[in-house]
């Protein structure tokens, strides 16, 4: 009887989720804080593109940026600790840090604020982003909108929107806010 072996290879991995949570990194108090030094920041509209053109039918929003800094070095060290066991427990990515400051997000209701669909990746830039980050900042209650969708499968999924919960998903990933 014939026979040709085979060579065994390593089990496949399942695929990763579409996106990855965790709640309580920050407390109530904590939140705020950081909404009180983000406020403080200089604001700038978010541009799209590879020029970062202000286009307010793809994006309309202001962004902050919250650089490193003895005030908020503690921020940069819960969100990296959460990210890293994220990534290792769901995607398990080889990342090495943040090549981007942190930036705090707002959409204005008066203004009709969004960003439309988009993926997060900047091989222009000089880096690969591999994952993206969101953390919802405000109370749910307080406001209309402000939905993340992901938009992997050509099925929209909309994530909860739950005060400081960190969403974590493939940079690659097409998604949008609204």
């Amino acid at each position: 009887m014939f026979h040709f072996p085979i060579p065994q290879r390593p089990p496949v991995m399942p695929a990763p989720p579409s996106y990855a949570w965790v709640d309580g990194i920050f407390s109530s108090q904590e939140i705020e804080r950081i909404n009180r030094l983000a406020r403080a920041m200089p604001a700038r509209r978010v541009g799209v593109g590879q020029d970062l053109h202000y286009d307010p039918m793809a994006n309309r929003s202001t962004a902050r940026w919250l650089v490193p800094s003895e005030q908020t070095h503690w921020i940069y060290l819960r969100l990296t600790s959460a990210i890293a066991d994220l990534n290792a427990m769901h995607y398990q990515f080889e990342i090495t840090g943040l090549d981007e400051e942190l930036y705090y997000v707002t959409y204005d209701g008066s203004e009709e604020g969004h960003y439309d669909w988009h993926a997060d990746t900047h091989h222009d830039r000089g880096f690969t982003r591999k994952l993206s980050a969101t953390m919802q900042m405000s109370d749910p209650a307080d406001y209309e909108g402000g939905e993340v969708e992901l938009n992997g499968f050509a099925r929209p999924m909309e994530l909860a929107k739950d005060n400081g919960r960190l969403l974590l998903f493939p940079s690659y990933t097409v998604h949008r806010g609204r």
